[in-house]
């Protein structure tokens, strides 16, 4: 089942019930992600691995949000994943990395 075309600018989009449960998912995996690392990880010192550990220490040490270096560490990454895996991947990773942020604000 196809949803109605939607018009952005001058390209028409067409939406699929798959397509729009993937980013609802992904937002919701953003925010959770987003409440688990400022209400029970960081205000307990616990630091998460790779990208995420990096930004909780760097958060730490200078007091900047967290959301922020997690999406400014991930860009590196947001490159090499266009070059190899393609768009749709950068896409989704973007929109997840953007809501992570928006999630890490309040």
């Amino acid at each position: 089942m196809l949803l109605p075309i939607i018009e952005i600018g001058n390209k028409l989009w067409r939406w699929s019930i798959k397509k729009l449960e993937n980013y609802v998912f992904i937002f919701v995996e953003a925010f959770l992600a987003a409440v688990a690392l400022e209400i029970f990880l960081v205000p307990n010192n616990i630091i998460d691995g790779g990208i995420t550990g990096i930004s909780i220490m760097l958060s730490y040490l200078t007091k900047l949000l967290l959301g922020a270096f997690i999406f400014l560490l991930n860009i590196p990454f947001l490159v090499f994943g266009y070059k190899q895996i393609g768009k749709s991947f950068v896409i989704s990773t973007f929109l997840l990395l953007r809501f992570f942020l928006s999630g890490s604000l309040f």
